[in-house]
């Protein structure tokens, strides 16, 4: 919900008379505009069609599809961020004599309609009396491709000018929309100080299209998903300037203490610095990196051809118009599959960025469902999911080898490496930190860090404030209110990866070094892959068949495999790995007394311990 702070607000919307969406890039000219809603007609579409034809930025509203016929239809879209209700006038449709599709936008409460109309003015007549009296003191705002020229003085018009007097509505547009005839109208009950229709030319249609620039008063508000007001923590260089820590302290003290000095001072300093503000967040319109130069220069080239055609339309200037038109749309085609092609290339995770484009593509949004299930509920039951699993789990006793581990001493150099190499997110841990914070202040906490990791490594001692995580549940399938539908996603400390990735990059040189790695473990190795094993495995299958040998192949998918690793299970295979003493009792510390809580839309869960035998 935004309440608007200049003394006008507006809503932008526009009508097209579209012949066949199909063929048709609207993207460009939604962006550029930034309409709140688009009322199409004439999309061409067949009901099994609708949902894979998707605009960037907008979501499907309401559809009237032509089962028996061909062509017509009518569509509304709106912004993805904009409220909106469904009106079920399917009854009044009559293909090729009333298609029409309405809808109901809150808080200022206009209805977008698009419909194509003849002589019909009794089924009008009853849509209208729908409204009226299912909707008290609201504004209604029809798009509609009357095949009347409404500036001309006929029967007809004037029957349907009465009609619409009637309802206290007029038509707003008495241009031509094509060629000489004024076909296409926004009918309204605005008055006339409080919007502005113009025509303008879509470049892929016959049709000029209608645009309509709604103002409304400051005391009213419109409803906009994804509006809000986020607490934000902006790093700034006035409060970098003054994050002037002396770190000489945490030479005198013990392990734990060293990190209690550290945290707190740099807690401390972090709020002074850089206090939290909120910012009033709104949904991003989409950028349209695939629009070049070239772009806009056959765009303007359609126009001009258009308008020649309008003016005469002979033969060459309709074969000239068809050529720009397929040229520009052609071009458009190819430059957005090459801006999806750099987006996957470019991406780190390119699987993932392929299956993003490919859900934008489909229409496909994730939304997070309202959860009706408790923070500690649902902290309960993941604590308990793990308990019940690893308290049936066995061990076998291993035979210890004679190497052991030695901790190397961690540089700020390391430090700084390993922070910078930390993904871009701004996920918060349970002190509101995330990796793009602890980026920006780098320079400033390698020091005191590299201290007490090496201190940590010496003594055997994990810190405790680094043992609190915060679970985010992401629902998965099944009825939401059944804990078993939801995944649980821990976010640990971010103090908390330096030290991890510090202690793992040492465990995993002592154990690739040693050859302790079994040759069948392609996970978490350098240089190896699980395609490669795949690969390997096709391999012994495609021999066997070819040495008429039988194979079988046992998988397993194994229930909360990284939850549920047994610790004390764990603690026995490391020590017979050669890491003992004071290294083992550095890992035994990081896996004891450690607590976790859920966080639901801002709500936490108390804190409960993580009880691993």
């Amino acid at each position: 919900m935004t309440t608007w702070q200049s003394s006008r607000v507006s809503t932008h919307c526009i009508y097209i008379a579209i012949m066949c969406i199909r063929n048709k890039v609207l993207d460009s000219l939604c962006l550029e505009n930034k309409y709140d809603i688009l009322c199409l007609n004439e999309h061409w579409l067949k009901s099994p069609e609708v949902n894979l034809y998707n605009i960037s930025g907008y979501q499907l509203a309401s559809v009237y599809c032509r089962e028996d016929n061909k062509n017509g239809g009518v569509v509304v879209y709106v912004k993805d961020n904009l409220h909106f209700s469904v009106i079920d006038v399917s009854t009044f449709c009559s293909e090729l004599n009333f298609e029409m599709v309405a809808i109901f936008v809150k808080e200022y409460e206009p209805h977008y309609i698009a419909l194509p109309m003849e002589t019909f003015c009794d089924k009008l007549e009853q849509v209208l009396e729908l409204f009226v009296s299912s909707r008290k003191n609201v504004n209604i705002i029809l798009c509609a491709d009357l095949h009347v020229d409404m500036s001309l003085a006929s029967n007809t018009t004037c029957t349907l000018s009465n009609l619409l007097s009637s309802f206290n509505l007029h038509c707003s547009n008495y241009k031509p929309t094509r060629l000489a005839a004024c076909l296409d109208n926004i009918i309204t009950d605005l008055d006339v100080t409080n919007y502005e229709v113009r025509t303008i030319d879509p470049a892929f249609s016959d049709h000029l299209a209608l645009t309509l620039n709604v103002s409304v008063s400051s005391s009213d508000r419109i409803s906009m998903k994804g509006t809000e007001c986020a607490l934000v923590r902006p790093i700034t260089p006035a409060g970098l300037l003054n994050l002037n820590i002396t770190w000489f302290s945490l030479l005198k003290y013990n392990e734990e203490e060293n990190f209690k000095i550290f945290f707190s001072e740099f807690m401390g300093f972090f709020d002074m610095c850089f206090p939290k503000k909120f910012l009033s967040i709104s949904a991003r319109t989409p950028k349209m990196a695939y629009v070049t130069p070239d772009i806009l220069q056959i765009k303007e080239k359609l126009v001009s051809v258009q308008k020649s055609y309008r003016s005469n339309s002979n033969k060459l200037n309709k074969e000239l118009l068809t050529k720009v038109q397929n040229e520009y749309n052609l071009l458009l085609t190819q430059a957005k599959r090459v801006a999806n092609l750099e987006y996957i290339s470019n991406s780190d995770n390119k699987l993932k960025a392929a299956w993003k484009f490919i859900k934008k593509e489909a229409g496909i949004t994730k939304t997070s469902p309202h959860l009706s299930i408790s923070p500690c509920d649902l902290n309960n039951f993941f604590i308990e999911t793990v308990e019940n699993i690893t308290s049936t789990t066995s061990s076998d006793k291993a035979k210890a080898i004679s190497l052991s581990i030695s901790w190397k001493w961690v540089t700020p150099y390391e430090i700084h490496n390993v922070i910078k190499s930390l993904k871009n997110s701004n996920s918060k841990d349970i002190y509101s930190l995330s990796n793009n914070l602890l980026k920006s202040l780098n320079e400033f906490i390698t020091e005191p860090l590299s201290i007490i990791i090496n201190t940590c490594l010496q003594s055997g001692v994990f810190p405790h404030h680094l043992k609190y995580s915060k679970v985010t549940p992401v629902y998965k399938k099944g009825p939401k209110d059944d804990p078993n539908s939801y995944r649980p996603i821990s976010v640990i400390p971010i103090i908390g990866k330096i030290f991890e990735a510090i202690i793992k990059s040492q465990l995993y040189d002592y154990l690739e070094n040693n050859s302790y790695f079994s040759s069948s473990q392609y996970g978490f190795r350098k240089g190896k892959t699980t395609s490669q094993a795949l690969q390997h495995i096709t391999n012994i299958i495609l021999n066997s068949y070819e040495d008429q040998l039988s194979v079988a192949l046992t998988l397993c998918d194994l229930t909360k495999a990284f939850d549920c690793v047994s610790h004390s299970i764990l603690l026995e295979k490391l020590k017979c790995y050669g890491i003992s003493g004071v290294k083992l009792s550095l890992f035994q510390s990081y896996l004891s007394q450690r607590q976790q809580c859920v966080e639901i839309e801002g709500v936490q869960s108390s804190s409960l311990p993580i009880i691993i035998i």
